[in-house]
């Protein structure tokens, strides 16, 4: 983990092109959120620093959370400011780790309202 502090150190303090920063920026919350050895809170802070986060990010994070030892309502809060974004329409990934979220944490309506969304967009279920 200290290597990703370091990579990101050097993004940081380093000129790249924008696209490169995000890029990488993208690959290391992934690792973050993702990994059994990872950080959800840092994940969650270099996640913060992306202005137009891409459907990796989204679905990163809202993985992490909901995979996270403690259960909380981050991923459905994530899911809903993605959409508030005018995010295009989440894919199915997104959709079964927000549902996950529902499930364990009391979020029925929640989970009501994420069905509707998946009906809607006619995702395979």
């Amino acid at each position: 983990m200290r290597v990703l502090r370091q990579i990101h150190a050097r993004m940081v303090t380093q000129w790249m092109p924008i696209a490169s920063f995000s890029f990488g920026l993208c690959k290391i919350i992934g690792f973050r959120a993702l990994s059994p050895h990872g950080d959800i809170d840092y994940a969650r802070r270099l996640f913060s620093q992306i202005r137009s986060p891409n459907i990796f990010s989204w679905n990163s994070m809202i993985r992490g959370y909901s995979q996270s030892q403690t259960p909380s309502k981050d991923p459905v809060i994530l899911f809903r400011k993605m959409a508030k974004r005018g995010y295009p329409n989440p894919n199915t990934y997104i959709m079964a780790f927000v549902l996950k979220a529902c499930s364990i944490v009391p979020a029925m309506e929640k989970g009501r309202q994420v069905r509707a969304t998946v009906l809607k967009s006619r995702f395979e279920i």
